[in-house]
């Protein structure tokens, strides 16, 4: 190809079929166990259990890839496009009501999912003293349940759900619409004068707002929703640029899709919950979204966790590093080959619409992403 020569370094095609176990759970979680119904006591209960006929979690993935160089590599990349087929999934499934226990792991159904991940990369600039660098991917994938067990339509497990042609993972909740404000509620029954209050509480002000989805004048599980917790797509952006001895580079993401479940919004919960710093309802602040501080009664009990269903979209700057290598002449005299300073910001810029929060950590409110400065010196013999 004596006509790409000049332009073209690499192109590769490739196409690969590889069939995977997923156990999906830590080891002995399958195993019938028992625990003590009180404290020290001697008297023991069952507490989980087992499956005898649970297997193993298979995928069958087929991916094809598209590899590529150009210009003497200034420009390089590649294209996978993947579909996969899931079987016994894996999945916590509600035991009967006259069972002494809630669930239990069990081989429940068939999901079927594709993809498109793309990476591309260049090089800019590149002379004796500088060099840029920039590379960038992206990744879109789409999932959903092909098959469940027993001829099923769903399995609802808490706020999770699986349902024949819906996402893999999703959350199961109800539609919310902030809280209620003073005055309010009585003007919602005026219009609908045959709703039926699900607690004797609901519509109180400052309590959450459940939206009537069905429009059947009731609050029940006819009216939740299915909330995909999986991103449309999460994109990528680094660059580094070098002069001589002076290097800066960043790194970049975005998250754009998908729901969270923030726990930081169910501490309303709490007389002591002002801490969290969220935008609470108050008389003065009948727009918030948060139930007031405190609040008790039946109402913000039950809908708590669909109030901390989320948008989970985020852009984030993840790192930026400034480094500098010492000259030769100097590090020679401390018998050092090569020597660097840097300093870092990791985790340092996140803009979503949580306050003072990094949904890169998913929702829990417990060992947050922190954010870090970081000095160093690297060292070399």
């Amino acid at each position: 190809m004596q006509s790409t020569k000049s332009w073209l370094d690499n192109l590769k095609f490739r196409v690969s079929w590889g069939l995977s176990g997923n156990s999906a759970i830590s080891a002995y979680q399958t195993l019938a166990t028992i625990s003590s119904i009180v404290p020290n006591s001697t008297v023991k209960a069952p507490m989980t259990m087992a499956n005898p006929e649970l297997t193993w979690e298979k995928t069958a993935a087929l991916d094809f890839g598209l590899d590529f160089s150009f210009i003497n590599g200034r420009v390089y990349g590649s294209i996978d496009y993947y579909t996969s087929k899931t079987y016994d999934l894996l999945y916590y499934k509600t035991a009967p009501p006259s069972s002494v226990f809630t669930s239990t792991i069990s081989n429940v159904g068939k999901t079927k999912g594709h993809g498109l991940e793309i990476s591309l990369g260049a090089v800019p600039v590149k002379t004796k003293d500088i060099t840029w660098d920039l590379n960038a991917s992206a990744t879109f994938a789409k999932d959903e349940v092909e098959e469940l067990a027993d001829g099923i339509e769903q399995f609802v497990n808490g706020t999770e759900i699986l349902k024949v042609g819906e996402p893999v993972s999703a959350y199961y909740a109800y539609d919310m619409d902030g809280c209620w404000g003073i005055g309010e509620f009585e003007q919602y029954m005026a219009a609908h004068p045959n709703f039926e209050k699900p607690k004797s509480d609901f519509g109180d002000p400052g309590t959450p707002k459940v939206i009537d989805t069905n429009g059947d004048d009731k609050i029940d599980d006819g009216d939740k929703i299915i909330y995909n917790r999986s991103p449309k797509a999460i994109l990528g952006l680094s660059t580094s640029v070098s002069y001589k001895d002076l290097s800066l580079s960043i790194q970049t993401m975005a998250r754009l899709g998908g729901y969270l479940s923030y726990s930081g919004y169910g501490l309303y919960l709490y007389d002591n919950a002002n801490w969290g710093d969220l935008d609470y309802w108050t008389p003065e602040n009948q727009g918030a979204d948060i139930p007031s501080p405190g609040c008790a009664g039946a109402t913000p009990t039950d809908y708590k966790s669909s109030i901390q269903i989320q948008k989970g979209d985020y852009f984030k700057i993840k790192d930026i590093t400034l480094s500098y290598n010492l000259p030769k002449n100097i590090i020679n005299k401390v018998y050092l080959s090569k020597a660097r300073v840097y300093c870092s910001l990791k985790n340092y810029f996140t803009f979503s619409h949580f306050d003072n929060y990094d949904p890169e950590r998913g929702g829990a409110v417990n060992f947050p992403l922190m954010k870090q400065v970081v000095l160093g010196l690297n060292v070399t013999f």
